[in-house]
């Protein structure tokens, strides 16, 4: 598990490209409105490899979703979850978050845990179809040092973030 977890957070070896899909379950009781996404990675020979597991918050008032590397514990409070991601009001543009908590939590002193960090930012063009079928997607990461480690960029509002920078 400890290189699953590694595996996902850890920017890729550079010039190597790492092929996914992601597919949606919508089968059970509440999946309709709370379906569940899985990212596979596809390898050469046809295989799908598990990485991660997402499900949107039940209680959340925006489109906000927990990201697990354990497909049957998507919580905030198991040891498998690795961040979150958030969408704006249209959902057309998303945020990734690691484990990390949030700003505000931490400047209370609620919270003995780091602050959370950006992982990744995602922006979707409609289509001419409308909503449905294929969008084009821009997906944001963070630089890197010279010693290959991604910048970090901390979530903290009146700072540059991967979607507005300073």
């Amino acid at each position: 598990m400890d290189a699953m977890e590694q595996f996902v957070m850890e920017p890729a070896a550079q010039g190597v490209h790492v092929k996914c899909r992601v597919t949606r379950d919508k089968r059970g009781m509440d999946r309709g409105f709370y379906p569940t996404y899985f990212l596979h990675m596809e390898k050469d020979d046809g295989k799908k490899v598990f990485l991660l597991a997402g499900r949107k918050r039940k209680k959340s008032t925006t489109s906000n979703y927990l990201i697990s590397t354990d497909p049957t514990d998507l919580s905030r409070g198991a040891e498998a979850f690795v961040g979150k991601v958030r969408s704006n009001l249209v959902g057309t543009q998303f945020t990734v978050y690691d484990s990390g908590v949030s700003p505000r939590c931490r400047h209370l002193g609620r919270s003995p845990f780091s602050t959370r960090q950006e992982v990744a930012a995602i922006c979707y063009e409609t289509n001419v179809m409308g909503f449905r079928g294929p969008r084009k997607m821009t997906v944001i990461v963070p630089a890197m040092t010279a010693d290959h480690r991604r910048i970090q960029l901390p979530a903290i509002s009146g700072t540059g973030t991967l979607l507005a920078p300073p």
